[in-house]
C-alpha cells in the first residue's frame, strides 16, 4: 500500500514538473515577441553609391513575414525593397510592424559609382533597430574604397536581430 501512495505522489510531482516546463516554455516564446521599429538614416553624399537596402520581420509563428508601415511614406509591404531613390531626402526613413514579431533579417548592398565616389562625399548608412521601444541593435555601414578606386563589386552585409 505504501508503495501505491509513493508511486501516486512521484507520478504527481512528475506530472506538476512536466506541466509546468511546458507552461514555462511557452511564456518564454511569448516574451519574445515584439513590436519592431527600425530607423535608416545616411550621412555622405548618397549619389556616390548604390545602395540597395531590402528587409524582413518574421512574424510569431517564424514562418510569414509581417507587414511593414513605411512611416514617411504610409506604404506597407512585406519587405519593403529601397535604393537610392527610395531613401527620404531628410536623411531618415522610418518603419515599423503591424504585428510582433520574432526577429528581422537585413539585406544591404553597397557599391560605389566609380566616378563619383571620393573621400569628400562618403556615403554611410546607419540601421537602427528597436523592439518595443528598446534599442536591439544599431550598426553603421559603408563601403571601403580601394586604394586606388577601381573596384567595382558590390560590399554585402546580411544579419539577423532577434528579440531577446
Amino acid at each position: 500500500m505504501k508503495t501505491k501512495y509513493q508511486s501516486i505522489a512521484l507520478f504527481t510531482i512528475a506530472l506538476f514538473f512536466f506541466s509546468s516546463c511546458s507552461k514555462h516554455k511557452e511564456q518564454l516564446i511569448a516574451n519574445k515577441l515584439a513590436i519592431m521599429k527600425m530607423e535608416v538614416s545616411y550621412t555622405g553624399d548618397i549619389q556616390s553609391q548604390v545602395a540597395v537596402l531590402t528587409f524582413l520581420a518574421i512574424n510569431a509563428n517564424n514562418s510569414d513575414a509581417a507587414t511593414i508601415v513605411n512611416e514617411n511614406s504610409g506604404a506597407t509591404s512585406a519587405g519593403p525593397f529601397l535604393q537610392n531613390a527610395d531613401l527620404s531626402s531628410n536623411k531618415l526613413t522610418t518603419f515599423h510592424s503591424a504585428e510582433k514579431v520574432s526577429y528581422v533579417n537585413i539585406m544591404l548592398a553597397l557599391s560605389p559609382k566609380v566616378y563619383v565616389t571620393t573621400p569628400e562625399n562618403n556615403f554611410a548608412i546607419t540601421i537602427k533597430i528597436y523592439f518595443d521601444g528598446k534599442l536591439a541593435d544599431n550598426q553603421t555601414f559603408s563601403y571601403d574604397k580601394v586604394a586606388d578606386g577601381t573596384s567595382l563589386e558590390p560590399k554585402d552585409f546580411n544579419y539577423k536581430t532577434e528579440v531577446k
